[in-house]
């Protein structure tokens, strides 16, 4: 009796002992997992920064500036439309993130900023024309050079919530919630002269989206073999907020002049600015390397392929077409709308990155 109470008493202790919070790694590490199993799970060190490289290309689906005409022959004229093709351009991420051993969870704040500029040009011969689009028919103005430029801004703050969770000893993941919010600006214009350069076409589209909303996602690391790992992140977002858009003509010519105004001759399109609601995605594949020293540090190498996509964030409010006989002539002293058209576009980015994260 006096033999089974003493056990007793030893079993007692020991599990007291265990329960003290300076045993938590001890008690972590005497678990062994096997591949199979799925469990919550916490890394040593509390918080992680970190900063990404982004080689980003933007795109859109109304980057076009002008529209080339070859009347000849006549009776079959032919048209070729020219948008701006964006290159690759520099953008970064940097954010921090929090752990809460006893939670198994941990709390994350980043911020994304891009921004670009991008030119094309175009001349043509002389028997063609070249306009923007409600002004490329016979009774178009003459011009030859045409020049666009694409302008990209682009900025997302994320807080999230995330819990982490384990599936086997190899392939570790971060389930998150949280609110993000974005902003989205587009520019694009257009620059239209004639051989001679005396009469001058411009057309400047600014169009603006800025929201916020909630996003849920997943990141994951897959442990290759030891320090080496497949990386990957797909989140999903619903921004709700405010869109605002306008056009700005300006025009010049020596028939200005005799009508008795001062060049150029302003002229603009405003639009009311209205809620919109913009679905993000994004998602990103790499690998990295992790290297851990000390108890509590780390320090991880990731290149991957990163891309992002917001539905139907960009909105331009366009003329679709001139007056056929305006009261004075439209082809080098104005615009002279006759309809108008409305058209939504996607903002997307993609490309290369690479990310270095530091632990402790």
């Amino acid at each position: 009796m006096k033999r089974k109470l003493a056990m007793l008493g030893m079993i007692s202790a020991a599990s007291l002992c265990a329960d003290q919070p300076g045993n938590e790694k001890t008690n972590q590490q005497a678990v062994d997992h096997s591949p199979q199993s799925v469990f919550l799970s916490h890394p040593p060190y509390r918080f992680l920064t970190y900063f990404d490289a982004l080689f980003m290309q933007p795109s859109g689906s109304n980057l076009h500036y002008a529209a080339q005409a070859n009347s000849l022959p006549v009776i079959s004229p032919n048209w070729r439309i020219h948008e701006v093709h964006p290159d690759y351009h520099f953008g970064f991420i940097v954010g921090v993130e929090g752990y809460f051993h006893s939670a198994n969870s941990k709390m994350m704040l980043d911020w994304e900023h891009f921004h670009s500029l991008d030119s094309n040009k175009k001349h043509v011969p002389t028997e063609d024309m070249l306009g923007p689009f409600f002004e490329i028919g016979p009774d178009a103005s003459a011009y030859k050079r045409a020049k666009g430029h694409g302008f990209f801004r682009f900025d997302e703050v994320n807080l999230d919530y995330g819990l982490a969770v384990n599936f086997g000893n190899r392939l570790k993941t971060d389930f998150f919630v949280g609110v993000s919010y974005a902003q989205i600006r587009q520019i694009i214009h257009a620059h239209f002269t004639s051989l001679d350069e005396t009469t001058i076409k411009s057309i400047h589209t600014p169009s603006r989206f800025y929201g916020v909303g909630p996003q849920f996602g997943l990141d994951f690391s897959y442990r290759i073999v030891e320090g080496f790992q497949l990386v990957g992140e797909g989140i999903a977002s619903l921004y709700v907020g405010r869109m605002k858009n306008h056009t700005t003509y300006k025009s010049a010519s020596p028939s200005l002049i005799a009508l008795g105004i001062a060049p150029p001759n302003k002229q603009r399109t405003d639009v009311s600015t209205r809620t919109q609601m913009v679905p993000g995605f994004e998602s990103k594949l790499g690998v990295a390397y992790a290297y851990s020293f000390g108890q509590r540090f780390m320090i991880k190498a990731e290149i991957g392929y990163k891309t992002q996509i917001y539905l139907n964030a960009i909105q331009s409010t366009d003329i679709g077409s001139e007056v056929v006989t305006p009261p004075v002539t439209p082809d080098v002293t104005g615009v002279y709308a006759r309809t108008f058209q409305r058209t939504l576009s996607n903002f997307a980015l993609a490309g290369p990155y690479a990310a270095i994260d530091f632990a402790f």
